[in-house]
């Protein structure tokens, strides 16, 4: 009996051990992992109000920051593929950044209008795609890859949509890209009495469903949104003051929590 208790006590001393999970750090917004050609293994967060780009190295030390700027009256509304050798064959640091801009046809209707750029760590633009909202990089081959764009026109309805095939000279890191909902961040943010969620692409042919939730992540409200949204108002008078989070989920896919503010 002593025997057996002895082999069990060490089993678990053993898994204890061994099987931690040990909190390395903590970063702000979303952070993702990819690939640099000729830098290697990085993480990258953005900062959705100040429109900066963070690179971090795999120890999470600072490697970059990059300053996107978005066109007059618009605003950031996702970044994707940070890439070295994807988009141009040098050594710089480019991106693809989405932004958008919302027009106001009455008090409670609107429509957005999207540009897609790609851009390099120093501002040189590659790409300047209006009307572009969303878009993939689907590799051929391991020498072969195509970018398609999908450009949307919001203003009449049903809403349009065609794609833009390119030829581009890299090909997609080894690491994928989010495969989350591609959505902005609410506005304004701070809020006081309302606050604007944008939705995604595919909430023009689905249903959303959307979780409200404090800071413990107690789901505060649980709304469904019938398709052909663009975005979804939030009423804030109701809501004390402090921060908040939401996901979204349409078609079976979630985005990644957004966060903000209520003054």
């Amino acid at each position: 009996m002593k025997r057996s208790l002895t082999i069990v006590l060490l089993f678990f001393i053993g898994f204890t051990s061994f099987g931690q999970v040990n909190l390395e750090t903590t970063l702000s917004d979303a952070v993702y992992a990819t690939n640099l050609d000729g830098v290697g293994k990085v993480y990258y967060g953005v900062d959705y109000n100040t429109s900066e780009c963070f690179i971090y190295n795999t120890d999470f030390s600072l490697l970059k920051t990059i300053s996107i700027v978005p066109p007059a009256n618009t605003y950031l509304y996702d970044v994707a593929y940070v890439s070295t050798k994807l988009f141009n064959s040098d050594d710089q640091i480019e991106l693809l950044a989405v932004f958008t801009e919302y027009v106001a046809t009455g008090d409670t209707s609107g429509y957005y209008i999207y540009t897609t750029k790609i851009v390099n760590e120093v501002g040189v633009s590659f790409l300047n795609l209006p009307g572009a909202g969303y878009s993939t990089v689907y590799n051929l081959s391991d020498t072969e890859s195509k970018l398609l764009c999908f450009v949307y026109d919001f203003s009449v309805s049903p809403f349009t949509v065609n794609t833009k095939v390119y030829g581009i000279p890299g090909t997609l890191s080894s690491i994928p890209e989010p495969t989350g909902l591609f959505m902005g961040n609410a506005f304004p943010n701070p809020a006081t009495n309302m606050i604007h969620i944008p939705l995604s692409t595919e909430s023009q042919q689905y249903s959303t469903q959307l979780m409200l939730m404090d800071v413990n992540g107690s789901i505060l409200r649980h709304e469904s949104i019938p398709p052909h949204q663009q975005f979804y108002q939030l009423n804030t008078q109701a809501l004390s003051t402090g921060t908040y989070f939401y996901v979204v989920e349409t078609n079976g896919r979630k985005s990644v929590a957004r966060k903000f503010v209520v003054n």
